[in-house]
């Protein structure tokens, strides 16, 4: 369902995503927009395909949607060891331009684990996006250092090859950099759009109390917190998903119809 597209960066590099239109075109819904933000390292697809499934589920409910691999990921250009926070923030932007052009007037930025810090971190956001859904969100900078990356104990092949491992991919030393300098708590005081997070309280892989992060420094206008008790990451059981497309539905229809 949908079609596979290419998005043309400044650089001349080329980010390439899915878009799923609506089933049926509905008035109040017509000019809104999802947007995913995966995790890094990861794709399009997100955990365990949620992204997938949470775009068949929208589309089903009559909202178009909009997942792309970032730089150095998936089928865009590059290469992983040159992803970093600042391309990863210039590729929402430029994807976002694209999305205005497109007549979408009310974009809602739905990020799962890193995803969800890159949204913290943009500045200068156009006024068509108005509101953001954390999925797992990963905001303990420290934890996500060296208990996600393992820095620590990579700290070796990272010094003298400028990369670590994380299963399958190689991260470079420049985008551990850019999570050790990031000034992450005063950029969450400075966020200040409506804010949906959700977790599952068995993450092994990105720990649950990053929630208590959401709820005690992220500035937003409104929070809303839902907690999964013992879900794993991705929440990935058939009910926990059908939740998930649930409450993502309605943050998104409560400002489509706005």
């Amino acid at each position: 369902m949908g079609e596979e597209l290419y998005i043309e960066l400044p650089t001349k590099e080329y980010l390439c995503g899915h878009l799923a239109k609506p089933q049926k075109m509905v008035p109040a819904l017509n000019e809104t927009m999802v947007l995913f933000l995966h995790n890094f390292p990861g794709n399009q697809d997100g955990s365990g395909g949620v992204f997938k499934e949470l775009q068949d589920s929208l589309s089903a409910q009559n909202i178009a949607s909009l997942r792309f691999d970032f730089r150095h990921c998936g089928k865009s250009d590059g290469k992983p060891t040159d992803f970093s926070l600042q391309s990863a923030l210039d590729d929402v932007k430029t994807v976002l331009v694209w999305i205005e052009g497109q007549g979408y007037r009310r974009v809602i930025i739905v990020g799962e684990g890193l995803g969800a810090l890159f949204c913290v971190c943009l500045s200068d956001l156009p006024s068509c996006v108005k509101g953001c859904a954390m999925l797992w969100p990963a905001l303990n900078v420290p934890i996500i250092l060296n208990e996600y990356y393992g820095v620590k104990k990579q700290a070796v092949l990272l010094e003298e090859h400028g990369y670590l491992r994380h299963g399958d991919y190689a991260v470079g030393q420049g985008f551990v950099k850019d999570l050790e300098n990031l000034p992450l708590q005063r950029k969450m005081k400075e966020f200040s759009l409506p804010t949906l997070a959700l977790h599952g309280t068995n993450d092994n892989v990105i720990s649950f109390e990053n929630i208590e992060k959401v709820r005690r420094f992220l500035g937003a206008r409104r929070i809303d917190i839902v907690s999964f008790e013992g879900g794993g990451h991705g929440l990935d059981k058939p009910a926990e998903r059908k939740a998930l497309s649930t409450h993502i539905f309605h943050f998104a229809e409560r400002f489509a119809r706005k």
